[in-house]
């Protein structure tokens, strides 16, 4: 029997084609902050490292935080690969929307 040599081939992730927030949801009193873990992803649903992701509060196109997802396969801090944290003390009572997006502008 003849065999082949093996061959290796490295898959890296597409560009970034969603993120997801984390929480989705919560309530909490004036003065009080949460963490949110925001997660990139390419089109084929693999986590995204490497990108700069910015965060907004209530569709404002100034962002309130810019965030690094690192190039590692696994994330910094002991997040997951494509993730990263970031907190925020809301002050201001009322529904507060957060959105996170690739695009500094949150056009």
């Amino acid at each position: 029997m003849v065999k082949s040599n093996n061959s290796t081939v490295t898959v890296n992730p597409g560009a970034v084609a969603s993120v997801t927030l984390a929480p989705a949801t919560d309530t909490v009193s004036s003065g009080s902050s949460v963490t949110f873990t925001a997660t990139a992803f390419d089109a084929s649903n693999n986590p995204v490292g490497g990108v700069q992701l910015y965060g907004f509060l209530n569709g404002d196109t100034t962002p309130i935080v810019g965030l690094t997802i690192p190039p590692t396969s696994t994330g910094a801090g002991g997040t997951a690969a494509g993730q990263t944290t970031f907190t925020i003390n809301f002050t201001t009572a009322g529904t507060q929307v957060i959105d996170v997006a690739t695009d500094q502008t949150n056009t």
